[in-house]
């Protein structure tokens, strides 16, 4: 059972992912872009950060992506919350791009997920860009 719940949560987590980042036609305030900023959505915008492997970003553009992460969380089907919560945790989308590594724990433990332990969550983390 456990088993089987483990391996629910991590389908979950690469779903939420693939799906924020399935919407990362345009590249806002990360990186170069192909469109101007003014067209990026909030969900595209955390759909390319979520695609870098370590993304650099002014202070500025930082506190932007952190009210993308609200609106993009909002936006979410509610049982699909807790996890995005836990991969924004992972990949530093509310804190600048550093990992919250006790936060993420919590999340974790609050899905009530086998494993969540350091190594278990660098996993996922490594595994959480699509």
């Amino acid at each position: 059972m456990t088993d089987s719940r483990s391996r629910a949560g991590l389908v979950a987590a690469y779903v939420t992912a693939a799906v924020v980042g399935y919407f990362a036609g345009t590249q806002g305030a990360f990186g170069s872009s192909r469109t101007s900023s003014a067209a990026a959505t909030p969900r595209s915008r955390v759909g390319f950060v979520l695609r870098e492997q370590s993304p650099q970003a002014s202070p500025k553009s930082w506190e932007k992506l952190r009210r993308d992460v609200t609106l993009v969380h909002d936006s979410l089907p509610e049982g699909d919350r807790p996890v995005f919560e836990l991969v924004s945790a992972l990949r530093g989308l509310e804190n600048g791009g550093a990992t919250e590594w006790d936060k993420a724990r919590r999340l974790c433990e609050g899905l009530e997920w086998p494993r969540c332990g350091r190594d278990a969550l660098e996993e996922l983390k490594k595994r959480s860009r699509p």
